[in-house]
């Protein structure tokens, strides 16, 4: 998949994708979801009538975030968003940063200026209750119209349900923040993970036996306070592992970021700056403060013997 990170760099590499004149969506995509999923595999089913490209433009963070300036936590990092859009057949993903510009284009004008005059389409493919343009202003029935005066073809998917329920990034996010991983997953259609690169801590692990992998969670939507048997994949392996994911009151208190720490059971070595994916299983406890890091360090030898049989009997 080919990945521009500007509308300048589009402009400058996209020449393949524009000469094909490409099916194109537009959306935040976040979680990649299973309602996403089958608009692209619709949008890709187009594309391979007609044989040209997909293109698909998505946003840094979420363009609600930026008119309202109320932050909406991400499902997926960004690193993570493209990563499956890419497994999930797209040729071309725009990934720009929603701002004054792109929020003040009235909906005619971002059909003209950047799905004819940029893009170059043939096709565009709306969710059902997808809306471009100032104000939303540009609903599925408007955008027909301008495709028909500008030379493209509009399509809009049907809504998509869970059981009787609506699909919906906001119902994802509420299942993930009570920590239920089941539901998560049905609507994801993949089991509910955390991807990030590894930072470097305080490295107090490794002082009291248990060495973790840190991810920071800044930004993104994940479940309560606890201890978790977590499943980490690295280099296309997959290693039984205890997640924390809080505030570190033992150690560090006064502390108010929540951090996820993952150690895996039997992995050793630096991985920092490497990208992991930390996919979660079960909830061991919640997290606690201890009187100091010999208790600490007890419990967690606890957590680690539990976590290790629970896998043991999966």
């Amino acid at each position: 998949m080919r990945i521009f990170h500007s509308f300048d760099e589009f402009k400058a590499g996209g020449g393949e994708c524009r000469r094909s004149r490409p099916i194109v969506t537009v959306g935040s995509f976040d979680g990649v979801h299973m309602g996403h999923q089958r608009l692209i595999a619709d949008m890709r089913s187009w594309a391979d009538e007609q044989r040209c490209e997909t293109l698909i433009l998505t946003f840094h963070l979420h363009p609600r975030t930026f008119m309202t300036g109320v932050p909406i936590k991400r499902i997926t990092s960004v690193e993570h968003k493209l990563d499956l859009l890419a497994s999930l057949g797209v040729d071309n993903t725009l990934l720009v940063h929603f701002d004054e510009a792109l929020q003040a284009t009235s909906a005619r004008d971002f059909c003209a200026n950047y799905l004819v005059q940029m893009f170059n389409c043939r096709g565009l493919l709306l969710g059902h209750n997808n809306s471009i343009g100032r104000g939303r202003e540009g609903t599925p029935e408007r955008v027909k119209e301008y495709g028909k005066e500008l030379g493209f073809e509009v399509r809009v998917t049907d809504a998509e349900t869970i059981g009787s329920l609506p699909l919906s990034s906001s119902a994802i996010r509420t299942a993930i923040e009570s920590g239920d991983f089941m539901q998560a997953k049905t609507m994801l259609g993949r089991p509910y993970s955390i991807q990030g690169k590894v930072i470097e801590g305080r490295k107090l692990g490794r002082t009291i036996g248990v060495p973790t992998m840190n991810l920071s969670l800044e930004g993104m939507v994940h479940p309560p306070n606890g201890v978790y048997g977590v499943r980490v994949r690295l280099d296309g392996n997959e290693y039984a592992s205890v997640a924390n994911i809080g505030v570190r009151p033992t150690v560090e208190p006064g502390r108010t970021e929540p951090l996820l720490e993952v150690h895996a059971l039997d992995l050793s070595g630096d991985w920092y700056g490497r990208s992991i994916d930390v996919e979660f299983i079960f909830r061991v406890r919640d997290e606690r403060q201890f009187s100091g890091v010999e208790e600490l360090r007890a419990q967690l030898q606890r957590d680690i013997a539990e976590v290790r049989k629970r896998f043991q009997t999966t």
